[in-house]
């Protein structure tokens, strides 16, 4: 049996990544996208692309450069955090898969 990404996984990735994202990347060890959607919705959580455009509009506000500099560094930041973010939970699902097989 494949584990299934834990639902703090999916919380870790949010909203960096989308449902459809997450099943995509974790294939069978995820939930399709509409379970996905389902895991945020009990929580709480808003749509992960509303979410990203919320922090995106908050950054913009706050930023100290000109926006066309912001908006290459806050796109680069999130592709940075998404990718490390993408390897923990990776580094965890190996970790479980060794210990069961």
């Amino acid at each position: 049996m494949t584990p299934k990404l834990h639902q703090n996984d999916y919380v870790y990735l949010y909203p960096l990544m989308s449902p459809t994202e997450i099943s995509e990347e974790f294939g069978e060890r995820a939930y399709g996208a509409r379970s996905i959607q389902m895991i945020y919705k009990k929580l709480g959580l808003i749509p992960s692309h509303t979410k990203l455009t919320e922090i995106y509009k908050r950054s913009i506000m706050l930023a100290e450069s000109s926006q066309e500099d912001w908006v290459e560094k806050f796109w680069n930041a999130v592709a940075l955090e998404r990718e490390y973010r993408k390897q923990v939970v990776w580094a965890r699902v190996s970790e479980t898969e060794e210990l069961y097989s």
